[in-house]
């Protein structure tokens, strides 16, 4: 009996040393990609990177998830942040959170287990309210069905194919490789890899304005296999009858004339960036580290523009 303990107190203790050098590794890879990220923006991107660290703790708010980790980036960015659990999200207040990121859960559209916690009907509410009024939303794969098409039904969704536990290659639009959101994001050869998991989904556009949908990152491998090519998409939501913000805004604000060129500003929109699998990770083979790091700069993009808003002026043609 007592050789059985020891061997379990043995193995109990080779596990937790297991964790603790896994952890340091990660956390050291994190900081080295961290370092050439900030020392690349330093020297081309310095109010970017100026304006990403003067968000403050109010200003993010991170909702815990079972499968994703989005939050290791931005404490790999030191950037503060406001930590919630999906339960909060119904009687949370929104009015100075800027960026919202939403983790993959244990949530997934075909479970039959009704224990299985899910966003609130008002939480849905909420959500929907904060980006219509000018927020930034950030989720990834399974919140693709409790999440984004339930607060923005005529916008993606399921496309009701669940992907296998595999490697594919991503690639940039070719259409909207200057997105903001893309800045440097790939690097020369605008190839990399991206982790699948088991059961991740799959995203089919359900808008009327198919333009207004857009897809930033894409791969021939997953739609070969799974009938979707789209592994980041983004678009632009305000209170419309349920439809993303049209490109211009029929009837503006406010106007200004330069030249032969009119600016318009329209009401206060907010942004939705989803990415399919789980953003915290790392690919297999080749390009592991540029995957991870080029993940890292998506996600420091999307905390930039959140920063600032749309505020900016829309060309009208």
């Amino acid at each position: 009996m007592r050789k059985i303990t020891e061997g379990w107190i043995v193995f109990l203790i080779m596990v937790v040393i297991f964790i603790q050098v896994k952890a340091e590794n990660e956390g050291s890879s994190d900081a080295k990609l961290v370092q050439e990220i900030e020392k690349q923006m330093t020297e081309s991107r310095k109010i970017d990177l100026l304006q990403m660290k003067q968000l403050t703790k109010e200003e993010v708010l991170v909702v815990s998830g079972k499968y994703d980790q989005v939050e290791k980036v931005l404490d790999a960015f030191k950037i503060t942040y406001t930590t919630a659990q999906i339960k909060d999200m119904e009687n949370i207040n929104l009015n100075k959170v800027k960026a919202l990121l939403i983790n993959c859960y244990h949530s997934h559209p075909t479970t039959d287990d009704k224990t299985v916690e899910t966003f609130s009907p008002q939480a849905v509410k909420n959500i929907r309210n904060f980006v219509s009024q000018g927020g930034f939303l950030f989720a990834s794969d399974w919140a693709l069905l409790d999440i984004i098409s339930r607060a923005f039904p005529k916008t993606i969704t399921w496309n009701a194919v669940n992907t296998g536990d595999e490697t594919v290659i991503i690639t940039p639009n070719p259409k909207k490789q200057d997105h903001p959101f893309l800045k440097d994001v790939f690097p020369p050869g605008n190839k990399l890899n991206w982790k699948l998991d088991t059961m991740s989904t799959p995203v089919v556009i359900t808008a009327k304005d198919k333009e207004s949908i857009k897809i930033l990152i894409e791969s021939d491998d997953l739609e070969k296999k799974y009938k979707s090519k789209i592994v980041a998409v983004t678009f632009d939501y305000t209170d419309n009858n349920g439809q993303p913000t049209p490109i211009f805004t029929p009837t503006p604000t406010s106007k200004t004339n330069t030249g032969t060129t009119s600016y318009y500003y329209g009401p206060r929109r907010g942004t939705v960036l989803y990415v399919i699998s789980h953003f915290y990770q790392r690919g297999v083979g080749l390009n592991d580290a540029e995957a991870n790091g080029s993940m890292f700069q998506l996600i420091i993009n999307f905390l930039i523009k959140a920063g600032r808003g749309n505020t900016e002026p829309k060309e009208k043609k």
